[in-house]
């Protein structure tokens, strides 16, 4: 590939030593790439020592004993990308008209992989900035969370400064916590970005590693009523994130003494996260607004559905459904996708 096209400046693009050719290549300047730019043809230019449009490389050319060249321009939808030069040793019809139009037919292929190539690059880069954004809405609406319940208990600090120093002082403990729980979520939040790493271990051990690393102030229990099958990653890191939150909620405003982890494999592929908590009392239901219509999304970015029921001082149980296509069945003869 001679050159690709940048705003009218051809970047060269070469293994030669910089002396033969300049770094920048004006195509309109020349009228050998005059003529691939505007009549989009391939034709074949012999060598001239006299020819101005060779007067930067043409003895270069002579040196290595290039007598003809065959120019095949490279097009996508009539835009001009770029050329490519076929040399030969040859002066007198070095390339027969099936040579050249099978040249230009690779010419064309090849302006077809760029602009492929192309496409992949922008999807990748679009991808990216939607997981940043995404990601940043997360941290956001979290640190919104917690703010929010700052703010609460705050404002019943001010109303207890100078009238109940006990309760004064038990309000900044209780501050003091959530301002460190804060501190903990976003840390989780960021911990649980997706990554390979977090995508290595199926569903369940990612769970149980969650558990682990972040949430061990209360007893939780993963069980599995039938062997739980791994998931289709996009999917399973949305799960997790599901999971996740749902058990941060229990641990953070439901206080709950006990919570259990339930997979369902059979008859139909469910998660059951249940809480013996206070349920959702309406104090907490604004700060946690946020977080239940995240979870919400990630489920209908998969067509998994999510119920909640909770009751006052009952508990709160959140189900999972999700759906079999997105299940990695790994024993023969078990139906789903590899």
């Amino acid at each position: 590939m001679t050159c690709i096209n940048d705003g009218g400046k051809q970047d060269i693009i070469r293994d030669l030593p910089e002396a033969h050719f300049p770094t920048n290549f004006p195509v309109k300047q020349y009228r050998t790439t005059r003529k691939l730019y505007f009549g989009g043809r391939p034709f074949v230019q012999v060598i001239d020592p006299e020819d101005e449009d060779l007067r930067d490389h043409g003895a270069w050319l002579q040196s290595l004993g290039v007598k003809a060249v065959l120019q095949l321009p490279v097009i996508f939808e009539r835009n001009f990308v770029g050329w490519i030069p076929v040399h030969s040793n040859i002066s007198r019809e070095p390339w027969s008209e099936a040579d050249i139009h099978q040249a230009n037919q690779m010419a064309n292929e090849l302006a077809i992989g760029l602009r492929i190539k192309e496409l992949a690059d922008q999807a990748r880069e679009s991808a990216i900035l939607k997981e940043r954004a995404e990601f940043a809405r997360e941290i956001h609406d979290t640190l919104a969370q917690d703010f929010l319940g700052i703010l609460i208990q705050l404002e019943v600090a001010e109303e207890l400064c100078g009238k109940d120093e006990e309760g004064f002082r038990e309000q900044l403990a209780r501050l003091n916590h959530l301002a460190k729980q804060g501190l903990q979520e976003a840390r989780r939040s960021i911990r649980s970005l997706r990554s390979p790493e977090i995508l290595s271990d199926n569903l369940v051990a990612m769970i149980k590693r969650d558990i682990k690393t972040n949430l061990q102030n209360v007893p939780i229990f993963v069980e599995e009523s039938t062997p739980f099958p791994d998931i289709v990653n996009d999917a399973k890191y949305e799960i997790y994130r599901i999971v996740s939150e749902a058990l941060a909620n229990a641990v953070r405003h439901a206080d709950a003494q006990e919570i259990v982890v339930m997979f369902t494999a059979a008859p139909n592929l469910s998660i059951q996260i249940r809480d013996d908590g206070i349920g959702i009392p309406s104090i907490a239901q604004d700060s946690q607004c946020h977080g239940m219509e995240i979870m919400h999304e990630r489920a209908h970015k998969i067509g998994a559905e999510i119920s909640i029921d909770t009751y006052a001082k009952s508990g709160t149980t959140v189900n999972v459904a999700i759906p079999p296509t997105l299940a990695l069945y790994r024993d023969e003869g078990n139906r789903g996708r590899d």
